[in-house]
């Protein structure tokens, strides 16, 4: 651990264990346009203020609450999902984005909102060590998809819930497909542009399908 952040790998590690992935013009910009807002405080207000629906769909989704341990994965430099589900059920939750940039940012905002004691932030990706979790949430940027969801399945306490951020069908070609073998068992949809809806997976279920993927 450093004292800024919580580290899961080293940078080096983290780079080298990522493939480079081209993502389209819509996740690229939102990407750039949350490194500007983390240090903005007015504009993350506002900006969180959209996402406050769609967390509160998410909890119902998940049946989430205050004996949950959450993770949320690809949190960025804006960690709204983080900070808005621990606000909204007392659950401890933990961020965790391969870049150091963001981690940075993130935390800094976490602290700026007083929330240090439920939310941290942490460096590394699904291929390291996690945390023990109960709730994943996958952010619509998260790449690639499938080993990513393999290696939360994995890793994941028993019962856990998984649920995957998806595009709208207009822009889905600009993000990391979701793997057609996996079917979600519940899905919460929404009305924001190129965020279409979350779907609802058990780590089970992904784990299983994907195991049976593997040897066919």
């Amino acid at each position: 651990m450093t004292q800024a952040t919580g580290r899961l790998m080293a940078h080096d590690d983290v780079t080298r264990a990522q493939p480079v992935t081209r993502l389209g013009v819509i996740p690229r910009t939102t990407a750039r346009l949350e490194h500007w807002m983390a240090v903005v405080p007015w504009v993350a207000a506002l900006y969180a203020s959209v996402y406050e629906d769609v967390i509160r769909d998410e909890v119902a989704l998940a049946e989430i609450d205050a004996e949950d341990r959450v993770l949320n994965v690809g949190c960025g430099p804006t960690p709204f999902t983080a900070l808005l589900l621990a606000r909204a059920t007392g659950a401890q939750v933990t961020g965790i984005d391969r870049d150091p940039r963001a981690v940075s940012r993130a935390h800094r905002l976490v602290a700026r909102c007083g929330l240090e004691r439920r939310v941290r932030i942490l460096l590394g990706d699904a291929s390291a060590q996690l945390p023990p979790f109960d709730v994943a949430v996958l952010a619509l940027q998260v790449t690639p998809k499938q080993p990513v969801l393999a290696a939360l399945a994995d890793r994941a306490a028993p019962e856990a819930r998984l649920i995957v951020r998806l595009p709208a069908a207009w822009c889905a070609h600009m993000y990391d497909a979701l793997p057609a073998l996996l079917t979600p068992v519940a899905e919460a949809r929404h009305n924001k542009g190129a965020f279409d809806r979350s779907a609802l997976f058990r780590a089970d279920d992904v784990r299983e399908a994907l195991r049976k993927a593997g040897s066919s």
